[in-house]
């Protein structure tokens, strides 16, 4: 407000109307990965603005399967032949379909397909429009063999040239293709970067391969960081003032998506659960939640799982 310095007769109008400066988005994302289905749009970039909107077009998450396992030799007092389900719940060993870095199942614990929560992470911090292409469904996936990797590398290739026809994208993510390992993903960052300097309006967010098992007392997180990162200096040499690369892994304040039918339960040990322990424990050897709905197993499964936070790579926080 201005400041009067003599008397006078001042006429001061105010707008009812909120200032006419349109919004305009600092950055905008391509999000490339599989999808739940993709019929005609395989390929094809979408703009998006909602998760509402990604999940009409493209469905929603993959769910993973989990495995409970304990000895009930271990969950036994030796005074008592009684199975406590608390204990059963927290000393389970948890595992999870979901690929480490290079495939690998027993490092990093990352979902399989990780299109679906990197683009809802990227609403969830506040993000506005982005580009999704959906390279498939999630069933077509193989990387089984070297044919298998090369035909899904192949196929973010054919994504990453599509991306290149649209002006308006300035970020380009390749999350969901870290499951290809450390020569293939890192080959198609460096593709990324390359038409970021064909084309002069955009950047590539790296996510580097995070290969840390928090989950074993022989990993050493130093020498872990050292050689995650000296593989993607050695892997990434070209057009490096187009990329940036992000690590470690994070883990969100989200739960991880599973199917009931998909999460299965194994008791194990000679003192197996008989008539004279829990009766809320069953006496086969495995079964899945879904088998256990309306039990207090399956609640105290659910509260296990429900505990187990997503682990995505930071490009989506950072885009």
């Amino acid at each position: 407000m201005a400041q009067y310095k003599t008397p006078n007769v001042y006429v001061q109008e105010k707008s009812i109307f909120p200032p006419s400066v349109a919004e305009v988005a600092t950055a905008i994302p391509a999000f490339i990965g599989r999808t739940q289905f993709s019929g005609e749009l395989k390929n094809i970039p979408q703009r998006i603005t909602s998760m509402v909107e990604f999940a009409s077009l493209f469905g929603g998450p993959s769910p993973e399967a989990f495995h409970f396992s304990a000895s009930v030799d271990t969950l036994l007092d030796s005074d008592a032949a009684e199975v406590s389900l608390v204990d059963f719940v927290t000393r389970v060993d948890l595992q999870t379909d979901g690929l480490g870095t290079g495939g690998n199942e027993t490092l990093a614990p990352v979902a399989s397909h990780l299109l679906y929560p990197m683009v809802e992470h990227f609403f969830a911090n506040g993000g506005g429009a982005c580009h999704v292409v959906s390279i498939g469904d999630y069933e077509e996936t193989g990387l089984a063999d070297a044919n298998g990797q090369n035909e899904e590398k192949g196929a973010f290739s054919a994504a990453l040239d599509e991306i290149a026809k649209v002006d308006e994208v300035t970020l380009l993510v390749l999350s969901d293709a870290i499951r290809l390992g450390g020569s293939n993903y890192y080959g198609l960052c460096q593709s990324a970067m390359n038409q970021c300097r064909k084309n002069q309006d955009r950047f590539t967010i790296i996510d580097a391969l995070d290969s840390f098992d928090p989950n074993s007392i022989s990993d050493d997180v130093n020498k872990s960081i050292s050689d995650d990162l000296g593989e993607l200096r050695s892997s990434v040499t070209q057009d490096l003032k187009y990329g940036a690369a992000y690590y470690p892994y994070l883990q969100v304040n989200a739960p991880r998506y599973y199917d009931e039918a998909k999460v299965t339960v194994t008791i194990s040990g000679s003192k197996k659960a008989s008539n004279d322990s829990d009766p809320n424990i069953p006496l086969s050897d495995t079964f899945t939640m879904s088998e256990q709905a309306g039990t207090p197993l399956h609640a105290l499964l659910k509260t296990a799982l429900g505990t187990n936070k997503m682990v995505l790579p930071p490009a989506a926080a950072m885009a």
